[in-house]
């Protein structure tokens, strides 16, 4: 029933563990959810994004951040601002 997962790793520089398993299905809000995790590099594949409007610095400062976004739908995203920068 989680909507908002915002800045949830935030500044977690150190991690890069499994998030395949999340149900992100009612999630809204990814702002900053992944900001500064310097050494995260796993799968977020699984990841629904059908309800999200928000992902902005999702993924900002993650230098090692090499996975696909592929399947991501950003249909109702309204804010992308700094997502991988």
């Amino acid at each position: 029933n989680v909507t908002n997962m915002s800045s949830m790793f935030s500044i977690c520089t150190l991690f890069n563990q499994p998030v395949s398993n999340f149900n992100t299905e009612k999630v809204t809000n990814m702002k900053d959810m992944f900001n500064s995790c310097e050494n995260f590099n796993q799968s977020v594949s699984n990841f629904n994004t059908a309800n999200v409007t928000n992902m902005e610095y999702m993924f900002f400062k993650c230098s090692l951040f090499n996975q696909s976004v592929s399947n991501f739908n950003t249909a109702n995203v309204t804010n992308m601002g700094f997502m991988f920068y």
